[in-house]
């Protein structure tokens, strides 16, 4: 038996928890615990690539929709971690390599078409939960579907000003930020369920 399980168990044991409880706490801890792996990981290969802040943009920008509008994962959180380093380092690559080429009248197309893409992602698929996060009840889906919405307003009011020169945030964060919700958004397509790492 693994100190954790020990941990969570006597955990179970002293608050007197259920075994449905006991397992939703198991898989917050490991949820947690990954997520911090998954970001040293992002961390760690971004830094080495030059795109550390970019990167970081775009990855925090997903986790924050993410938390209330699901997506898909990987068949097992070891595969999650590997994975989002991945996307989220190429998405730093991609925006940091095109940016100095990108206008801002491009950017703010970019913005458009993308509030639209996860406009209708959340209509339609969120919340997208997973087995080791099941979504159960129509109240849990109706409030985390409105929280995601109420997100990505507010995200579109701040980077409306940003396009309009109202703030200091360089372009490159606006491009990464844009990315990091794009891929968010996808995330949550049925056919992006189908990809081998979820299997």
């Amino acid at each position: 038996m693994s100190i954790e399980k020990k941990l969570i168990d006597n955990l179970g044991k002293e608050l007197d928890l259920s075994e449905d409880k006991i397992e939703v706490i198991t898989f917050g801890y490991r949820l947690f615990i990954y997520s911090i792996w998954g970001y040293l990981l992002i961390i760690l290969v971004s830094y080495i690539l030059g795109t550390l802040p970019i990167t970081l943009t775009a990855a925090i920008t997903a986790s924050l929709f993410r938390i209330f509008s699901g997506g898909v994962h990987a068949s097992s959180q070891k595969k999650c971690v590997v994975f989002g380093a991945v996307i989220f380092n190429l998405l730093g690559l991609i925006v940091n390599l095109f940016s100095n080429n990108i206008s801002w009248e491009l950017a703010n197309w970019l913005v458009w078409i993308t509030v639209g893409i996860a406009l209708v992602s959340f209509i339609l698929y969120a919340p997208a939960d997973t087995p080791g996060k099941p979504i159960t009840t129509k109240v849990q889906i109706k409030k985390l579907k409105s929280i995601s919405m109420a997100l990505l307003f507010i995200w579109f009011i701040f980077v409306h000003y940003v396009l309009k020169g109202e703030t200091n945030i360089n372009k490159l964060y606006l491009l990464a930020s844009t990315a990091g919700l794009a891929w968010q958004s996808v995330s949550l397509w049925p056919i992006t369920y189908k990809l081998p790492i979820h299997k």
